[in-house]
């Protein structure tokens, strides 16, 4: 359900009243930006619901982890109890994270600084003031790694956030994929010490049949050209159990490499939507 597309001035405070299905219903939210998109989208979803790896299917593991599940076996039950749950907490999350540089460098400048170590403290603003660039541009990676030459998109997971670079330099469009039949090679890294999980959607591609409605332009002005058709969204994955990155080891990012060849013609408005099934929160990368 599809509801709450609404124009927003800048400037402006909006508040939104949406009447919701029965909770039982509730499959997730996303909150983002149309034409303004931001740099994470963040996505609430309903915490009972249940995902299983290739592992675990493989095993029958019965009944699978809930989503809440998943979060507790990396972060613990109460991250925010004491400051060494928290630590722990942060422990699991990758040293390519730029967040967490920002976060280590502060910490080390506020000891520099009780020492008087004023060059250091200089030092440590600079790789400061760096992690905040890479972190403010999700679309291109880290200081730290480099796109993989033999694949058009490599992305990275890291703090249940993904940043991408396209190896032709594109900033996030894929322009190679004009017709069905275009093969997308991904090389997926992960930076954390706990399995992260991919998956590629599509949001109404054009592939013909079930393209009933078209595009919204006449209803929505530009339109979010989505066909919302008899299949509006397609699991470009397929299977029930989704296909996890390894974690990261010894400092060296685990990898798992993708190649999807799509069957149908590109949306013209979203052409694919990649994210982490068992940390999906803002670990989202939509390629327009």
């Amino acid at each position: 359900m599809d509801q709450t597309f609404f124009p927003m001035e800048d400037g402006t405070r909006t508040v939104f009243r949406v009447k919701m299905t029965p909770g039982r219903y509730f499959n997730l939210s996303y909150t983002w930006g149309w034409r303004w998109h931001p740099p994470r989208v963040q996505v609430t979803e309903n915490a009972t619901k249940r995902v299983c790896t290739q592992a675990q299917g493989e095993k029958g593991v019965n009944p699978c982890p809930t989503l809440v599940d998943w979060e507790v076996a990396v972060f613990g039950p109460a991250p925010r109890s004491s400051e060494q749950a928290k630590l722990a907490a942060i422990a699991k999350i990758g040293d390519l994270d730029p967040a967490k540089r920002m976060w280590a460098a502060l910490r080390a400048a506020r000891d520099a600084v009780r020492q008087g170590d004023w060059r250091r403290v200089a030092a440590l603003a600079g790789a400061g003031r760096e992690a905040f660039v890479d972190w403010k541009d999700r679309t291109h990676l880290p200081s730290g790694l480099v796109p993989d030459p033999a694949s058009d998109l490599t992305l990275l997971y890291v703090n249940n956030t993904l940043y991408g670079q396209f190896a032709d330099g594109g900033l996030i469009n894929f322009p190679k994929w004009q017709t069905r039949g275009t093969t997308l090679k991904v090389t997926v890294y992960n930076g954390d010490s706990f399995e992260h999980a991919y998956q590629n959607v599509d949001f109404g591609g054009g592939r013909g049949w079930e393209n009933q409605f078209k595009s919204s332009v006449k209803v929505a002005g530009s339109g979010c050209w989505f066909t919302f058709g008899r299949v509006y969204w397609w699991m470009n994955l397929p299977g029930n159990d989704v296909i996890t990155v390894p974690a990261a080891q010894a400092g060296k990012p685990g990898m798992h490499k993708f190649v999807i060849t799509y069957n149908y013609d590109p949306s013209r408005r979203l052409r694919f939507y990649q994210f982490d099934p068992l940390h999906h929160d803002v670990a989202v990368y939509s390629v327009h």
